[in-house]
């Protein structure tokens, strides 16, 4: 694969959730009607805001070079918990799922030998 054509994997597979994520960052910290209803059903209304600003700040991590290791550990053990509480309040975990899995191909294209053994 050239490195033009991993570029472009890179970015859609990191892109993509990010501004899924930042969306959500938003609607968290600006009350949503939705996002208010769905978090007052599961008992977590009181954590909208922290979970908003959690969310910008893994972002953040996540997009800045010196970080990003970092920030794609944070963004899964965060998405992690998502897929957990989906599956407590009896929902299908498949966007927290797929972010992640999103996340973790677009570090692998960036840099595969942050994943293989060395010897």
């Amino acid at each position: 694969m050239n490195n033009k054509t991993k570029k472009i994997i890179w970015m859609i597979c990191g892109i993509l959730p990010s501004l899924m994520v930042g969306l959500s960052a938003v609607m968290k910290l600006s009350r949503g009607e939705e996002v208010v209803k769905g978090f007052t059903a599961m008992g977590l209304i009181d954590y909208l805001t922290i979970l908003g600003i959690m969310e910008i700040v893994i972002l953040i991590l996540l997009w800045i070079p010196k970080t990003y290791k970092l920030g794609l550990f944070l963004i899964t053990a965060y998405l992690g918990g998502a897929i957990a509480t989906e599956l407590a309040h009896g929902r299908p975990p498949f966007l927290p799922a797929l972010f992640i899995a999103l996340f973790w191909l677009s570090a692998f294209i960036r840099d595969s030998s942050n994943f293989l053994v060395k010897e």
